[in-house]
């Protein structure tokens, strides 16, 4: 009798699973034919948002402007510097280049974007550009960390892989923007233009830094028996050639 009752037992739980099993089948799809389907970018929204919510405001920046995982490319830095107000090349804009210690001119990668905000103390556009603009009036009465930045320049503005040398029309223009006011700034960015040499190399770039500070306007303490570059005495000789004094 036990062994009867068993089977029986079974099988009634054995039909009574399989019509619910059914009725939870009839549910779920009468359930899911009145209820719409989410798209992708709706499913993704939320983790997107998500995500955000866990980064830093300066995080959340660089994800605005960057054009890949790693880097803010040419078009980023653009519209990056079109928010902030100040072009992209500016003085401003070098001295932050140099602030996160960028390697590559037109590029900042996201450790760089990120150290340089970290150093200038500043989390949104507004007190970065408080700051650039105090840095900038700072570093003209400031001739230590001027020259620094000075040195920083050369490299930044080289295009070579080993950072020995700039092209003479890029060593003309971020002449112009470190020493708009040099003595000899302007004579020396359009005499390097007619030169038949294509760059200017390190140890150039820093005797004319020299060269702009001790020297007068009018060549009058010029000594070219002194230890200057070649390209230097040839600079002192075009400028009293073209009557530039």
């Amino acid at each position: 009798m036990t062994r009867k009752y068993t089977k029986k037992s079974s099988g009634s739980t054995a039909s009574t699973t399989n019509s619910t099993a059914e009725i939870v089948d009839l549910t779920t799809s009468t359930s899911s034919v009145g209820k719409k389907r989410k798209s992708p970018d709706e499913k993704l929204q939320p983790i997107t948002k998500k995500a955000l919510n866990s980064l830093t405001p300066v995080q959340i920046m660089f994800e605005k402007y960057k054009d890949d995982d790693e880097s803010i490319g040419p078009e980023g830095i653009t519209r990056f510097c079109s928010d902030l107000g100040l072009p992209p090349d500016s003085f401003e804009i070098l001295i932050l280049a140099w602030t996160m210690n960028a390697v590559k001119m037109g590029y900042f990668s996201k450790s760089e974007f990120n150290s340089g905000f970290e150093k200038l103390h500043c989390s949104d556009l507004a007190t970065l550009k408080k700051q650039l603009t105090s840095s900038a009036q700072k570093l003209k009465h400031d001739t230590t960390k001027f020259t620094d930045l000075y040195k920083y320049a050369f490299g930044f503005a080289s295009e070579v892989e080993s950072k020995k040398s700039v092209d003479l029309a890029t060593a003309a223009e971020m002449l112009k923007l470190l020493l708009p006011d040099g003595p000899h700034t302007t004579n020396f960015a359009d005499f390097l233009c007619t030169q038949p040499n294509k760059s200017i190399n390190k140890d150039q770039w820093l005797c004319f830094l020299e060269f702009s500070r001790t020297v007068k306007a009018d060549l009058s303490n010029y000594d070219d028996s002194e230890a200057w570059p070649l390209l230097l005495d040839q600079f002192s000789e075009w400028v009293q050639q073209e009557k530039r004094i």
